[in-house]
């Protein structure tokens, strides 16, 4: 998909494949420098390692794909790799935290009503509205460079 400003919003969040995700990142490439809104930081989820427990397949192609899209955006923005487990650390520092710890934390923190899922329904949206899946993870790292660049600890 080729994005212009017509067709893409800066703004927006979605979940899309990595040939998609690339692809935006050639988009915003085209825009830097030229004035158009855009963004000086860019933020990775990285795998330092495997703990000592057996990786697939799957966690080579992530790896792969980190280096691609560090790559990518390198030219044109600054980029910081963030570890899972930091991430883990920052947002649940009081226990050993895991995938459905780390988004209770968000939900806790962001979610104004619906405390159990944040998201709310179609007529009462809370902020989690229309997450799904990686969108959990991806949030958790924003949060986590925000949260470090002001010097904030989450508890």
């Amino acid at each position: 998909m080729i994005l212009d400003a017509e067709t893409y919003e800066p703004y927006e969040f979605d979940k899309v494949d990595n040939k998609e995700l690339l692809e935006r990142v050639k988009w915003w490439e085209k825009k830097a420098g030229t004035g158009f809104p855009a963004f000086d930081k860019a933020v990775i989820e990285t795998i330092v390692g495997s703990y000592g427990a057996s990786i697939g397949r799957t966690t080579f192609d992530t790896a792969i794909m980190i280096g691609r899209l560090e790559q990518a955006l390198f030219s044109f923005v600054t980029v910081e790799k963030i570890p899972r487990q930091t991430i883990r650390a920052h947002l649940c520092p009081k226990c050993r935290a895991n995938d459905k710890t780390v988004r209770d934390a968000l939900i806790s923190r962001f979610a104004s009503f619906d405390k159990e899922r944040g998201k709310g329904t179609k007529n009462k949206r809370d902020f989690f509205y229309g997450f799904s899946a990686d969108m959990w993870s991806a949030f958790a790292v924003g949060v986590t460079l925000i949260d470090r660049e002001k010097g904030k600890d989450t508890k």
